[in-house]
C-alpha cells in the first residue's frame, strides 16, 4: 500500500472514530446533569455572579475545571444540558490525540486502531463517558501534550514544540488533580533516555526545561490566583482536603469500586483481553528494543497510580485507565495479526452494544435523582408562581438541584463528602438550618444520619421544620414558622 494510501485511511480511521465517540455521547445532550456537573455549573455561575471561589463557594477541584464550564456558560445560546458539549468537544480531542501517540510512537495502523478504542470505552455511559467529568475534560489536555512528546520524541516536529505541550499539562492539572498520570510517565521517560542513553543528555534537559515552562506558567497563574483568594483556603481546597478526607489512604470507598467493576466489565475486559492474549510480545524486554514503545508502559502504570490515588472510585475514574488500554489493546492487534483484528472487533463490538440499552434510554444509568430534580424544578416554579421567591436547601447533597432550579446554593459546600467530611462543614451546616436565614425549604434527598452521625442535624431539623409529603426520591420538608405550600 502506497504512502499516500495509508495516510489516507488512518485518516478515514480517526474521523470515524471520532464521530462514533460524538454519536455515543450525543443522545445525553438532551439528558438531566449528574451531580457533578452540576454542582461544577452552579459553582462557576456563582464565581461568575461574584462569589469568592474556594470561600463562598467550595469545590475540591483547580480553577481550570471551573473556568471551562463558566467559559462554555457564557457563550451566546448555551443552557444547562449543553454543558455536555464540553464532553462530546473534548472526547473527541482526545480520540484524535490518542491516534497521534499510536501513530508516532508505533504505526499509522496502531493509531487508527486505538482511535477506535478509545472512542468505544471513553465515550461509554457505563464509565458515565457522557459526562463533562474532570477525568474526560482533562486527559484531552494531558494527551495532546502527550501526541506532542511522542512526536517531538520520534522526531516528527521541532523540539520547539515542547513548550506548548508544557502549556498542555499545564492545563491538564488545573482540570483535574489526577492528571499527574501523563506527564509522570513522560518525566519517567526522560529519566529513563537520560540513565541509558536514548537520546543525548543536551536534548533531554532542553526537553525537560522546556516542559517545565509551559507548565510552570499555567500552573504559576493559578497559584498566584489561589494566594489572592487566601492561600490557605486554596491549598486545603486543592489538596489538602484529599490528603486528608477523600483518598486511597483516607476513606477509601471501597463497596463503591467493586460496583464500578460491574459496569465497567463488558467494556474494559474485552479490551483487556487483548493485551493479555499478546502479552509476551508487550512485555518490557521487548519495548526495550523501541525505546519509544516504553512510554505506553510507563503511561499505563502511572496511569493505574493515579486512579488508585483517587480514592472515591467513582464510574467515570476508569476512564483514566481507559486511554493507555486503548493505545495498548491496539499494538495488540497489531502483533496478532489478522487474529488481534477479529478480536478487536469483537471486543469493540462487544463494547458499543453494551452501551446501547443506556443510550436508548438514558435514565437506566442516570438514576431517579435526575427525575426528582425535574419534577421538584416544577413543583418550585409553580409555588413562586404564587407565594413569591423561594429560597431551598437539598439535605445533604443534590449539586445539581441548584441549576435545575436556577437558584444559588445556600450552603457551599455541595457534595455529601464535602458535608460530611470538609473542616467546619457540619458547624456551618447547623448554623444555617437554625440561623435567621434558614432556607424555607429542605428538599431531603439522603436518610438525615448518612451526613450527620451525631445526630445534630437531624435533630435541628426535625425541631425546625414539618414534612409536606414527598415529590420524586425527595421528602419536602417546610420551615415550621411558614405557612403550608399552596396547592
Amino acid at each position: 500500500m502506497s504512502s499516500a494510501a495509508i495516510k489516507l485511511t488512518y485518516r478515514q480511521s480517526v474521523v470515524g472514530a471520532v464521530a462514533a465517540s460524538i454519536a455515543l455521547r450525543a443522545r445525553f445532550l438532551f439528558a438531566p446533569l449528574l451531580a457533578d456537573e452540576g454542582g461544577i455549573l452552579s459553582v462557576a455561575r456563582d464565581w461568575s455572579s461574584g462569589a469568592t471561589l474556594y470561600r463562598n463557594v467550595w469545590i475540591d477541584r483547580p480553577q481550570g475545571l471551573i473556568v471551562l464550564f463558566r467559559g462554555w456558560d457564557a457563550l451566546p445560546g448555551t443552557g444547562v444540558s449543553s454543558t455536555r458539549m464540553l464532553a462530546v468537544l473534548l472526547g473527541a480531542i482526545a480520540v484524535a490525540a490518542v491516534a497521534s501517540v499510536g501513530r508516532s510512537l508505533f504505526s499509522a495502523r496502531v493509531g487508527a486502531i486505538a482511535a477506535w478504542f478509545t472512542a468505544a470505552l471513553t465515550a461509554s455511559p457505563l464509565l458515565e463517558g457522557f459526562a463533562s467529568n474532570g477525568e474526560l475534560l482533562s486527559a484531552a489536555f494531558a494527551i495532546s501534550a502527550l501526541a506532542i512528546v511522542a512526536a517531538v520524541m520520534t522526531v516528527r516536529c521541532p523540539l520547539g514544540w515542547l513548550l506548548a505541550a508544557g502549556l498542555l499539562f499545564g492545563a491538564a492539572l488545573a482540570v483535574k488533580q489526577s492528571a499527574f498520570d501523563v506527564l509522570l510517565a513522560v518525566i519517567a521517560w526522560l529519566a529513563l533516555a537520560m540513565l541509558l542513553g536514548w537520546q543525548t543528555r543536551r536534548r533531554l534537559l532542553a526537553s525537560a526545561g522546556m516542559l517545565g515552562l509551559g507548565m510552570g506558567v499555567v500552573l504559576g497563574a493559578c497559584a498566584w490566583h489561589g494566594s489572592t483568594l487566601g492561600w490557605s483556603d486554596y491549598w486545603y481546597a486543592v489538596a489538602g482536603f484529599r490528603l486528608e478526607a477523600r483518598s486511597a489512604l483516607s476513606n477509601p470507598e471501597l463497596d463503591k469500586l467493586a460496583i464500578s467493576v460491574l459496569f465497567i466489565i463488558p467494556v474494559m475486559v474485552p479490551a483487556f483481553s487483548l493485551v493479555v492474549r499478546a502479552g509476551r510480545s508487550l512485555n518490557a524486554r521487548s519495548l526495550r528494543r523501541r525505546p519509544h514503545a516504553a512510554l505506553v508502559l510507563l503511561w499505563s502504570v502511572a496511569a493505574t497510580f493515579s486512579f488508585v490515588t483517587g480514592g472515591s472510585f467513582h464510574r467515570h475514574y476508569f476512564i483514566i485507565l481507559a486511554f493507555p488500554l486503548a493505545v495498548l489493546a491496539a499494538v495488540a492487534v497489531d502483533k496478532l495479526g489478522s487474529a488481534g483484528m477479529l478480536h478487536s472487533k469483537i471486543a469493540l463490538g462487544i463494547a458499543i452494544a453494551a452501551a446501547m440499552p443506556f443510550i436508548a434510554n438514558p435514565r437506566l444509568i442516570l438514576g431517579d435523582v435526575t427525575d426528582t430534580n425535574v419534577e421538584l424544578a416544577s413543583w418550585l416554579d409553580e409555588q413562586q408562581a404564587l407565594r413569591g421567591p423561594l429560597t431551598v436547601y437539598a439535605y445533604c447533597a443534590d449539586a445539581a438541584l441548584y441549576t435545575q432550579i436556577g437558584q444559588t446554593p445556600p450552603f457551599r459546600y455541595l457534595w455529601e463528602d464535602h458535608v460530611r467530611l470538609a473542616q467546619g462543614a457540619q458547624g456551618d451546616l447547623l448554623q444555617l438550618l437554625t440561623g435567621p436565614n434558614a432556607p424555607e425549604y429542605v428538599l431531603r434527598l439522603q436518610p438525615l444520619d448518612q451526613c450527620d452521625e451525631s445526630g445534630t442535624l437531624a435533630a435541628a431539623i426535625e425541631r425546625g421544620y414539618v414534612s409536606e409529603g414527598e415529590i420524586g426520591e425527595a421528602e419536602v420538608l417546610r420551615r415550621i414558622d411558614l405557612a403550608p405550600a399552596a396547592g
